[in-house]
């Protein structure tokens, strides 16, 4: 177990034995920055390809570019699910969230109307 790992699992540890803990919401904060960051990167790449494919112009490199998306939203999206198990009401998480199933649908009705 590496260092990042060991610290994901005492905080989350402390999460569970001490739930009324003074320090509940600094031991909540340190496991929801951990969720939002590892999906930080996935996400991030992935609204660069949906930004890319959307300006393209062209059907197939949208196609293309957006199934790569897809893919890292989903990356994304389960570790701010993640977050979301540990603090429902995480903003980041939940707009992260809201803009994945967003880019989804738009894919989503872009390739139903090509057929």
């Amino acid at each position: 177990m590496d260092n990042e790992d060991q610290y994901l699992a005492t905080l989350e540890e402390g999460l569970e034995k001490y739930p009324s803990s003074k320090i509940k919401k600094n031991l909540l904060k340190g496991v929801t920055d951990y969720y939002n960051g590892l999906a930080a990167e996935p996400y991030n790449k992935a609204n660069k390809l949906a930004t890319d494919a959307a300006v393209s112009g062209d059907p197939s490199i949208y196609l293309s570019k957006m199934k790569q998306a897809l893919g890292l939203f989903d990356q994304a999206k389960t570790a701010f699910e993640k977050t979301l198990e540990f603090d429902a009401s995480n903003s980041i998480a939940t707009s992260a969230i809201a803009s994945i199933k967003g880019q989804i649908e738009s894919y989503n009705t872009y390739k139903a109307s090509l057929n």
